[in-house]
């Protein structure tokens, strides 16, 4: 959501007694611990650790300014955040682009507070004409956003049978329909799979009037570690070997990210 560059009242907080909390902009490409960091995070997911951020940097050349408090070596708060350079809307700061799940982590409920007047003062110095943040939940509550989108969570605890007993009738039909057509589904992280993932995703945005991402994108993302750990994978559905029908990208971790790609 874009938020205008003007400095806001921050209500004052004793500082506790300890280390003072330190707040720097950060790259994750020269830490290569960075991913060990966001341990202290229990809300940290794929979208947030440097392979990602290589992804963004290599594909579209996406600069990283990440926002960090720590206190004695403890983290609080992180907002990753990327300067989005274009001809057509000039240098902005985007909380992420290209990414669905990625917003600002914290430890200390009350920490984001001390955020907002450093991400205006990062605004400023990189000429910034403004800020957008995909989710800005508790970092500016009182903000309404621009744009709304919905976002679907399953809960895949439990197991199997578990979630058909929480499904409607109407998807546990469409379940028994495609086990009886004889639908195979293969979990696979290899390029091929992801030359397929990709043929599948520029028909579908084709099918919508869009664009699709460029292919450097899915193959920066197999040669990072986002790949190759097996961080991301491919999941296909056939009623035929040679035909891939339902296609999706999947990043694990303490999430499941997918997006489903019908053909």
């Amino acid at each position: 959501m874009p938020v205008q560059s003007e400095q806001r009242p921050v209500p004052a907080r004793p500082e506790p007694p300890g280390p003072a909390p330190e707040l720097r902009v950060v790259n994750p490409l020269d830490d290569p611990d960075w991913d060990a960091r966001l341990a202290g995070f229990p809300e940290a997911g794929i979208f947030h650790t440097r392979a990602w951020c290589r992804v963004l940097h290599d594909t579209y050349g996406h600069r990283p300014a990440y926002l960090w408090l720590e206190t004695g070596n403890q983290p609080q708060v992180c907002l990753p955040l990327m300067e989005v350079r274009s001809r057509w809307t000039g240098r902005r700061g985007v909380s992420l682009p290209f990414t669905d799940f990625c917003g600002c982590l914290r430890t200390d409920p009350l920490a984001p507070a001390r955020l907002v007047p450093a991400l205006l003062e990062l605004a400023r110095n990189r000429n910034w004409r403004h800020v957008e943040l995909r989710q800005p939940g508790f970092l500016l509550p009182e903000v309404e956003p621009s744009l709304r989108f919905l976002a679907h969570t399953v809960d895949l605890t439990g197991g199997p049978e578990a979630m058909r007993a929480r499904m409607d009738s109407a998807a546990r039909r469409n379940l028994r329909k495609a086990e009886s057509s004889g639908l195979r589904v293969e979990i696979a992280t290899s390029e091929t799979a992801m030359a397929a993932y990709y043929q599948l995703h520029t028909l579908t945005r084709r099918r919508h009037g869009l664009p699709p991402q460029p292919w450097r994108s899915s193959r920066t993302s197999h040669a990072t570690s986002f790949g190759k750990t097996g961080a991301s994978s491919f999941w296909c559905g056939r009623t035929k070997p040679w035909l891939p029908e339902r296609f999706s990208c999947t990043s694990g971790g303490r999430r499941c990210t997918s997006s489903a790609l019908p053909t």
